[in-house]
């Protein structure tokens, strides 16, 4: 006897879908430097980073004042979690500390597999480790404000007006 015959009723199509991925995230994090970092150490880093990042489409830019590192990435979530745990079992750096993970409409950063700059200026680093500045609000579809401010910061870095 089937299961209709016998009264039943299957429900083949869920009445609720799950919330879809989002096609883009962004992922920024800051971290400690476990060692003094040469010149050869980024040269290497950034190096491994970009190959591994063209692989899975990544994009993104790492800052670096010689004590810590701050980094923002983006792409896809696979992409991202895949990136992430690399750089979780990464030797160069610990206390990961993830400021923030959200869906992004569009890349930022799109031209960089990984762009790297030197951070002298220690208000605007301070002010990019300030975890409030990356909480993005509901009735405010704008980006947050430390997306904003990296922006800024990476753009003067690169010599755009």
């Amino acid at each position: 006897m089937t299961p209709a015959a016998a009264g039943l009723i299957i429900n083949r199509f869920p009445t609720r879908l799950p919330p879809p991925m989002p096609e883009l995230q962004y992922i920024a994090y800051t971290s400690t430097a476990s060692r003094p970092i040469v010149d050869a150490d980024l040269r290497y880093l950034l190096a491994d980073a970009r190959h591994f990042n063209a692989g899975v489409d990544l994009t993104g830019i790492l800052l670096f004042n010689g004590l810590a590192f701050f980094q923002y990435l983006e792409g896809t979530p696979k992409a991202c979690a895949a990136v992430m745990a690399r750089i979780r079992s990464s030797s160069l750096h610990h206390s990961i500390y993830e400021l923030s993970c959200d869906a992004v409409d569009g890349r930022r950063f799109g031209d960089w597999r990984m762009g790297c700059t030197w951070v002298d200026d220690e208000a605007r680093w301070l002010a990019l480790h300030d975890p409030s500045l990356w909480t993005t609000r509901v009735d405010n579809p704008a980006p947050c404000e430390g997306l904003a401010l990296l922006t800024g910061f990476w753009e003067a870095s690169m010599g755009v007006p």
